[in-house]
């Protein structure tokens, strides 16, 4: 390491109890899919679908600790001219993911040991993309973090970042300020944790943290002083995010709920509010005070996902001809026939069930909804879908139209996209391969 632009207590923490805990053995049975770092993902937010992710592109994970983003991102570029670079404080961390990287067979990772902070100096060039989660609230200056990834990210490039959110750690934070107490002069991280799982077990069923469902006291070691007896650790609110992003000269382009139930829409204070009258008032507020009052109104937010980009970009919707509506990679090869086929169930609305990205939808049937879904293979163009649903409706009373078409699924698939389950792509970019594709070889 260069220099020691780190804080010492915080790398002894990684250094003890690398994290995440994981077995590189593990690596012969499963691959650990990370949503925010799915090429899909990153190219449907941040490139408008445009970017040909697999033509070669320069990787940079920020903190790359045991190395799921490291392996992750590795595995879909593995055929790629693409390099990705790992940069970690953390030896014992870096030993874990290149021990990870080498069962895999991968060959595409730079690895270097040293600061986040660092990078700047480095001389490592401009990247396309960076990946940086669970890093930067570790940092005794986030703000400076923030500005070291920007300086190294291209004019076009895009950052995908993870950090805590405030309201949903609070119980969290009410153990972790009782440990400091308790721990204050303990000097044995293995004597932090006994005292740390007798607190937890002895907490009164009246307590926050109970309340909130987190019994986690039977957490490995490794997890349990992530959680509850790191040194270094704060959260944000919708707000802070955005003047994170600001502090660096970065747009933060979209607020990504990858994993949980309700996807996106968690930052969507509709969903919460009954009442037409409070809707209309949440209305007038722009949109991020409209996210920020959606944490609050949810308030079991652990965590905001996001990603940001040096200017505005916008999202490709049902309008753009020339570009393919694919299911997410993290889907099932079958997803097409599947969801084809619950199309076609009777009744009005239809129950939408992907287990694999833990989505429960239910649609309300529109009159072509089932031709989309038929035609919908990840291969075919929005213009291409729409041509054979003319063709096929073309005898009909109704005359149906390509704007009537765009009109009928715009809202579909922003409902489906809200839940990070169809990603859109322009025609000219080579289609992703599935994870299940990605853990048979």
């Amino acid at each position: 390491m260069k220099n020691n632009n780190y804080l010492p207590v915080v790398r002894k923490h990684y250094e003890e109890y690398p994290y995440p805990e994981r077995n590189p053995e593990d690596e012969k049975n499963r691959l650990v899919a990370v949503g925010i770092d799915s090429l899909d993902v990153i190219n449907h937010y941040s490139h408008e679908g445009k970017k040909n992710f697999l033509k070669g592109i320069r990787v940079l994970i920020a903190g790359g600790g045991t190395g799921d983003s490291t392996i992750f991102l590795a595995e879909q570029l593995r055929d790629t001219k693409s390099e990705i670079i790992y940069v970690d404080m953390s030896e014992a961390s870096m030993k874990i993911a290149q021990e990870r990287a080498s069962i895999r067979g991968l060959t595409n990772i730079t690895w270097i040991h040293d600061s986040l902070l660092n990078i700047p100096m480095l001389g490592l060039g401009k990247f396309d993309h960076i990946s940086c989660t669970g890093v930067l609230h570790h940092l005794e200056d986030p703000v400076a973090g923030i500005k070291a990834l920007e300086s190294v990210l291209s004019d076009n490039g895009s950052i995908n970042i993870m950090v805590y959110a405030h309201y949903g750690r609070t119980s969290v934070y009410q153990v972790q300020d009782l440990m400091r107490m308790i721990n204050h002069n303990e000097t044995s991280m293995n004597n932090e944790i006994s005292n740390c799982r007798k607190v937890l077990k002895g907490l009164s069923a009246t307590h926050w943290h109970k309340l909130a469902n987190m019994h986690e006291e039977d957490l490995p070691d490794i997890e349990l002083y992530d959680l509850y007896l790191h040194s270094q650790d704060r959260a944000y609110t919708v707000p802070e995010l955005y003047e994170f992003a600001e502090s660096a000269n970065l747009k933060l382009i979209k607020l990504l709920g990858l994993g949980v139930v309700g996807g996106n829409d968690i930052y969507n204070p509709d969903i919460y509010i009954e009442d037409e009258g409070m809707r209309a008032s949440l209305k007038k507020l722009n949109l991020m005070q409209r996210q920020a009052a959606a944490e609050i109104l949810n308030g079991r937010i652990l965590m905001h996902s996001f990603n940001l980009t040096k200017k505005i970009v916008k999202q490709p919707d049902a309008s753009m001809l020339d570009y393919v509506p694919s299911l997410s990679i993290i889907c099932a090869n079958n997803s097409y026939e599947m969801v084809s086929q619950i199309m076609l169930m009777p009744g009005s609305a239809v129950q939408l069930n992907i287990q694999s990205i833990n989505l429960n939808l239910e649609f309300r049937k529109t009159p072509n909804i089932e031709s989309f879904f038929r035609y919908m293979n990840g291969e075919r163009s929005l213009k291409s879908i729409y041509s054979k649903i003319m063709a096929e409706k073309k005898f009909g009373i109704e005359k149906i139209t390509r704007n009537s078409l765009i009109q009928e699924f715009k809202p579909v698939i922003k409902e489906m996209s809200s839940h990070n389950l169809l990603f859109l792509r322009h025609k000219s970019v080579q289609r992703y391969k599935t994870t299940e594709d990605l853990d048979k070889r």
